[in-house]
């Protein structure tokens, strides 16, 4: 598939909203551009905040849980902590 984009005075290329859509690009956003012989290939950049959600888990704890699982994981970080001295 080709399209036709715009590069502004500014240097900015504009791409088309089909190409995005299919790329799945939300504005704004970052690409990596390589550099080729005969022109340039464009590919969405992935970044770590770009990640969030891809661990969705079916398991939900409700605040009371996470609360107790906190001072849980505290009582036992004290406990190790006071058998090393």
């Amino acid at each position: 598939m080709q399209m036709v984009g715009t590069v502004t005075s500014q240097g900015q290329l504009t791409i088309p909203a089909s190409f995005r859509a299919l790329l799945g690009l939300e504005t704004p956003a970052k690409v990596e551009m390589e550099l080729l012989d005969d022109g340039f290939i464009v590919r969405p950049k992935s970044d770590f905040w770009s990640l969030g959600g891809s661990l969705k888990s079916s398991v939900s704890l409700s605040e009371a849980d996470l609360r107790k699982a906190r001072m849980a994981f505290g009582e036992n970080l004290a406990k190790r902590g006071t058998k090393n001295h």
